[in-house]
């Protein structure tokens, strides 16, 4: 059994992906957020930095899509996406799933790491929430930021990071930083 808490927590993240408002993911969703981000740091799609962030968000897609879509339709409805991600919370102690969570983490750390340094700076963090307008309000930007960085050192480490994403994933106590990830949960 999952708690109200989780479901509040997977309807957030659901809404960050869903970056066109349109109640189902798909591959427009994650190509889309590709778009913003790229606009918002002045990055042409012929850059290294962006084939790589369009490699890991395809990925990212492929992933989703074969674990949650599960009338293989080429969408995931936001009942398919809580359903999967039930399942998972129920396996999260299996060692595949367990892998298959921290080869997203990764590639969510890669994605965010735009200049590659091995830390997400607050500005880094901004953009990507900025790239996902479902969730993004500019004034809590530094509310959320303050939660995430819990060591204020202005970045987080990559541990740091994997940290607060499992937190995210899999714990059902309101008080992890890692719950303010995908923004702050109302």
């Amino acid at each position: 059994m999952v708690s109200a808490f989780f479901f509040q927590k997977m309807n957030r993240w659901f809404d960050a992906y869903d970056v066109d408002g349109d109640g189902v993911l798909t591959m427009l969703d994650f190509e889309q957020s590709l778009i913003n981000m790229a606009r918002l740091l002045n990055l042409s799609e012929a850059s290294p930095i962006y084939e790589r962030a369009l490699q890991i968000n395809q990925s990212h897609w492929q992933h989703l899509l074969s674990i949650s879509d599960q009338n293989r339709d080429h969408q995931i409805t936001r009942d398919e996406f809580i359903n999967w991600a039930i399942l998972a919370y129920q396996q999260r102690h299996v060692p595949s799933v367990q892998q298959a969570f921290e080869s997203w983490i990764i590639g969510i750390f890669e994605l965010l790491d735009v200049d590659q340094n091995g830390t997400i700076s607050k500005q880094e963090y901004a953009t990507f929430f900025q790239a996902h307008p479902a969730v993004y309000v500019a004034e809590q930007v530094d509310e959320i930021w303050d939660h995430l960085d819990t060591n204020h050192d202005g970045r987080l480490s990559f541990g740091e990071t994997f940290n607060m994403m499992l937190q995210f994933f899999f714990s059902d106590n309101p008080v992890d930083a890692g719950n303010w990830i995908y923004g702050k949960l109302e």
